[in-house]
């Protein structure tokens, strides 16, 4: 925010108009903005979000946090500059993280933010017994058919390619989430439930650039009220 339009209950700016282009672009810069700013601004707020902290953090907390990114400075950034050019030292690290935000953030949106994910409405129920149902309807797993792609994907989104099973069971390690998911998809059949899936890796990203690009578009209500 307020860069991206991800469901239809967000406000459409003139930008949006765009964003299937530069959110790609954007989507890298996510672990910069989490070092330098989100974690800052969740201590401070006490929230994430719209959600408040289920606890407050003690010094302790925040003086770890501290002491984590001091500690990630000095590895990532200060003792390399001891050897090699300041700019070089800052490139790489740049080009890095930026690769990593890019692949975390990708994750995620092809998880939620495609066309087969349901986004219901802050006031619809999300826990208790509605909690199975929810997670079926707003999450997409990516199935690859290929032995040797569905090995690379999910070894690269770290077993995240079954979001759906790591929803249900987040205590599960994700090297186990693939036995999980047959007896999952069992389970949906036999109770008459759907459990999505994305034919394959491509077919995901082109979900989410269609989405990026519908969710761009001026809505019909913002046109009316003009």
């Amino acid at each position: 925010m307020p860069f991206a339009r991800l469901a239809p209950q967000q406000p459409w700016k003139p930008w949006h108009r765009y964003q299937h282009v530069y959110m790609w672009v954007l989507y890298g810069f996510l672990t910069l903005q989490w070092f330098v700013m989100s974690d800052y601004a969740t201590l401070a707020k006490r929230t994430v979000g719209a959600h408040s902290l289920p606890k407050t953090p003690r010094r302790r907390d925040v003086a770890l946090i501290v002491f984590g990114k001091a500690l990630h400075l000095s590895w990532a950034l200060v003792i390399p500059m001891l050897f090699h050019p300041w700019w070089s030292v800052l490139a790489f690290y740049v080009a890095i993280s930026w690769s990593v935000g890019f692949l975390l953030a990708n994750m995620f949106q092809l998880a939620h933010c495609v066309e087969e994910a349901e986004f219901c409405d802050p006031g619809v129920a999300r826990r208790g017994s509605d909690f199975e149902a929810h997670q079926l309807r707003t999450t997409i797993d990516i199935r690859c058919n290929v032995p040797i792609v569905r090995s690379f994907v999910h070894w690269l989104m770290g077993g995240l390619d079954f979001q759906i099973e790591h929803h249900l069971a987040p205590k599960l390690p994700h090297t186990t989430l693939h036995l999980a998911a047959p007896r999952l998809r069992a389970a949906c059949e036999e109770r008459g439930l759907q459990y999505q899936q994305h034919p394959g890796l491509l077919a995901a990203v082109r979900s989410h650039g269609r989405w990026l690009r519908a969710m761009g578009r001026r809505p019909v209500e913002a046109t009316r009220s003009a």
